[in-house]
C-alpha cells in the first residue's frame, strides 16, 4: 500500500475502523528505498486521546533523513514495535507518516502541520498569532454555519458543499490546536 495514492473515500473507512476498534493495521506499506526490507505493517493505536504509529522494530534505515534516524534509535515497545510519531487524531497520523515516507531529508523545514498553518488560519478566518480562545471561537462560529444537521431541508448540492466546509474547518481547529 502506498500511502500518497489512498484516495478520500478509502481514509474515511479507515478512520470509521479505527475509531471503532481504537486500532488499525495497514499491512504491507511500501517504504522508500532506504529501508530494509521494502515494506512493513503500520500500527496506528488510540492512546490518552492520541494516535500513535507504530513501525516493525527490525525495519532498518540506511539513509540521511536525520527524523528517520531519529525514530530508529527509539527504544523497542512490545511485541516489536518502533513509534514514529504521536498525534491528535487519524487523519493527522496517517498524513505525518505519508510526509515521512514520501520526502527525503529536508530536517531544516518546519513539520507538515507548521506548513499548513497559515492555510487553517485562513480557513478559519484567522490571521496573525491568535490565541487558544479566538481559534475556539472562530471553530464554533463556522461550526454553526456549515455543520450538515443544521441545514434540514436544503437542496443536496448546498449540503455536500457544507459538509466539505465543515471538514476542512475541523481540519483546521484540530491542526492549530495541535500546535499549541
Amino acid at each position: 500500500m502506498n500511502l500518497r495514492s489512498v484516495d478520500i473515500a478509502t481514509k474515511n473507512a479507515l478512520a470509521a475502523f479505527y475509531s471503532t476498534a481504537s486500532s488499525l493495521v495497514l499491512q504491507e506499506v511500501a517504504l522508500p528505498p532506504a529501508f530494509d526490507p521494502g515494506t512493513t505493517d503500520v500500527v496506528f493505536l488510540a492512546v490518552g486521546g492520541h494516535c500513535e504509529v507504530y513501525i516493525d522494530a527490525r525495519v532498518a534505515y540506511a539513509g540521511p533523513d536525520r527524523r528517520w534516524q531519529a525514530i530508529t534509535r527509539r527504544p523497542e515497545a512490545p511485541g516489536h514495535a518502533r513509534l514514529v510519531a504521536t498525534c491528535p487524531d487519524f487523519f493527522s497520523a496517517l498524513r505525518t507518516l505519508a510526509h515521512l515516507l514520501a520526502i527525503p531529508d529536508q530536517s531544516n523545514t518546519a513539520p507538515p502541520e507548521q506548513q499548513h498553518r497559515q492555510a487553517w488560519l485562513q480557513k478559519l478566518g484567522l490571521s496573525g498569532n491568535p490565541t487558544l480562545d479566538q481559534i475556539k471561537k472562530a471553530y464554533r462560529r463556522l461550526a454553526m454555519m456549515y455543520h450538515p444537521d443544521r441545514l434540514v431541508g436544503a437542496p443536496v448540492a448546498q449540503i455536500k458543499s457544507a459538509e466539505e466546509r465543515f471538514k476542512g474547518i475541523a481540519e483546521a481547529h484540530h491542526g492549530l490546536l495541535s500546535l499549541r
